[in-house]
């Protein structure tokens, strides 16, 4: 890895096993999007073209053919490719056409960056989101820390999903013991490629340094905690409803009730009750009768006149 990308590791604009997979990266065919501002974007840029044996820069100053004009031939085709001040139609003919390709879309967030990626590509014949995934892999997102330096602070992988494409978070800002670093969220999906070019033991850290899906960043869901015992509401016995009033009877209604009453009477009440009950028993069932009865009384006698 060249020097300047050692260097601008150890000045925290990125960490250095970042520097690492971007270069790794470029050296399979992969193209990068870089968002940000050009001063900071610059210099990671252009230490990754340095890398190159044959490496080739377009900017505004390249000379374009006019019309009619024979179009110069290379003298040898770039195996990486910087683009800048191009425009997003620019950008997108440069990812389209070349690999190896290290562009810069002036965005500033990525949501903005892909939308503007997106238009531009929509002027073409193909869809944007497979135009996207034709043309690019990786978007590297710079941000200002405030002292008037510039870092790299995420990462994104394009892949591909069910409604076209989605950024896969591979390097995400997050603040460890020694400051804010680069931290690795998931392994790019073109690991075996790596290991194809030379780069089996970079491919191993970045799949041994992939945070569980549990610990990245992200909204998350998590359980409530269990509560304490003295915190777990009890049961409550449902309330009784009240009883009816009982009807009035004539005195001594409770010598005529079941054996269920028995209990609750003092010894002598029961003994009186079944005495009382026997004697019922002994008298003659009498039916009634109009002839059985008091007769009338006699009539008052009335004086009478002699």
């Amino acid at each position: 890895m060249a020097d300047a990308l050692v260097q601008l590791a150890e000045h925290h604009t990125l960490s250095l096993l970042a520097a690492r997979f971007l270069d790794a990266a470029l050296g399979t065919g992969r193209n990068l999007l870089f968002t940000g501002p050009l001063s900071g974007c610059l210099p990671v840029m252009a230490a990754l073209v340095a890398q190159s044996e044959s490496p080739g820069v377009f900017s505004a100053a390249v000379h374009r053919p006019q019309q009619g004009e024979a179009e110069p031939l290379p003298a040898a085709h770039p195996d990486r490719l910087a683009a800048w001040q191009q425009g997003p139609e620019g950008v997108a003919e440069a990812l389209l056409q070349h690999v190896g390709v290290v562009a810069h879309l002036p965005a500033g967030r990525l949501d903005r960056c892909l939308m503007r990626l997106e238009l531009a590509l929509a002027k073409g014949t193909a869809t944007p989101p497979l135009a996207v995934l034709a043309a690019l892999d990786v978007v590297v997102v710079v941000t200002p820390t405030g002292d008037g330096r510039s870092r790299v602070s995420e990462i994104y992988e394009i892949v591909m999903a069910e409604d076209g494409y989605r950024p896969a978070p591979l390097f995400l800002a997050a603040p460890t013991p020694a400051g804010e670093a680069l931290v690795p969220q998931r392994a790019p999906s073109f690991l075996p490629a790596l290991r194809a070019t030379g780069q089996g033991a970079l491919a191993a850290e970045l799949a041994a340094a992939e945070v569980p899906a549990s610990a990245a960043p992200g909204p998350q869901f998590r359980a409530p905690p269990a509560p304490e015992p003295s915190d777990i509401p009890r049961p409550r016995a449902p309330a009784r409803a009240a009883a009816a009033p009982k009807p009035a009877s004539a005195p001594g209604w409770e010598l005529d009730q079941d054996d269920a009453l028995a209990p609750e009477l003092p010894q002598g009440a029961l003994v009186f009750a079944d005495l009382l009950a026997e004697a019922h028993d002994d008298q003659p069932d009498m039916e009634a009768d109009d002839s059985v009865g008091l007769e009338p009384p006699p009539r008052p006698k009335v004086n009478e006149a002699p």
